[in-house]
């Protein structure tokens, strides 16, 4: 197996591995998305509590050919944030991911950039 040093050179590798591929094989059922599409229908935050209802469950996502689970919200907290929970590890996000400094590209469906470093990932949601 190849070593690789620097972080983008895993994804890459992450990318065209066998991983990749096998993870590929499911990729017709996700779809690229902007950020209303994870939006939490029930969210909660200090302001608008969710008056005793049950936070929205998060959609089934894949992030840079993994899958797992995301949704955009306050989820308790003052400020919107976007919440990742993969099936497996990330090379950069690791298994658990959640930022409030993130944006989705307007110009193009699925790319979210994140952090003060010009970070980015790109994110589909599993088509209902």
């Amino acid at each position: 197996m190849a070593r690789v040093s620097k972080s983008h050179d895993v994804l890459d590798f992450y990318k065209s591995s066998i991983f990749s591929t096998f993870m590929n094989s499911n990729i017709e059922t996700y779809e690229e998305i902007f950020e209303k599409d994870l939006v939490l229908e029930v969210d909660s935050n200090p302001f608008v509590p969710n008056q005793g209802k049950e936070l929205s469950p998060l959609f089934d996502v894949m992030v840079d050919g993994i899958t797992g689970k995301a949704g955009v919200g306050c989820f308790g907290g003052y400020s919107t944030r976007i919440v990742i929970e993969l099936d497996e590890e990330h090379p950069e996000l690791g298994a658990s991911f959640s930022t409030k400094y993130f944006i989705f590209d307007d110009n193009k469906k699925g790319l979210v950039h994140w952090g003060h470093d010009n970070k980015s990932f790109t994110i589909k949601k599993k088509k209902d």
